[in-house]
């Protein structure tokens, strides 16, 4: 299951969401979906960002991430 990790996280109360080599943002993306108040931060090789930014947008999440 897709964010299954971030069950594992402590998360609740959490403000920043840092993502290293995050990828595509699906963690990312889950994380502020799961938990109000909280934003991301991808850190990623800049065409991998690039990437993400479409899927950030996908998601309708670019406010949070």
């Amino acid at each position: 299951r897709q964010g299954a990790i971030l069950d594992l996280l402590p998360l609740a109360g959490a403000e920043l969401f840092v993502d290293l080599g995050g990828g595509p943002a699906h963690y990312a993306c889950e994380a502020v979906r799961r938990h109000d108040g909280l934003r991301a931060l991808l850190v990623d090789l800049p065409l991998t960002v690039e990437v993400a930014q479409g899927y950030i947008a996908d998601q309708g999440e670019q406010e949070r991430v």
